[in-house]
């Protein structure tokens, strides 16, 4: 990803806080204003924005794990099937996202 990427992102909202990537060897983490490396400096600050746009940079992801649904989540008595049902949506959808973005990177290399 480069950096214009990450910034057009920040603009459209679509990087939450704690976003973190790796850029000439700081990291930065996105605290919802700014990106800040480990030592409490700004991007901006430590570069000139204009002169990398289009330099690469690796994103740090957290390795999470996608919970399991097993018979406990649905009791009648708790919630209703509606709802059920919406949580089930919402769990696929979220394996759906992590397979397309598997095959994703793997087309990309």
């Amino acid at each position: 990803m480069k950096v214009i990427d990450i910034l057009n992102k920040i603009a459209n909202r679509e990087i939450k806080d704690e976003f973190r990537f790796k850029y000439d060897g700081d990291v930065y983490n996105f605290n919802g204003l700014q990106f800040m490396d480990e030592e409490g400096c700004s991007l901006g600050g430590n570069l000139n924005l204009g002169l990398c746009l289009n330099d690469e940079v690796e994103v740090i992801e957290e390795k999470k794990e996608i919970a399991e649904l097993n018979d406990t989540n649905y009791d009648e008595n708790l919630i209703d099937k509606e709802t059920y049902h919406n949580l089930t949506r919402k769990k696929l959808n979220e394996v759906i996202r992590a397979v397309n973005k598997l095959t994703k990177e793997r087309e990309e290399k």
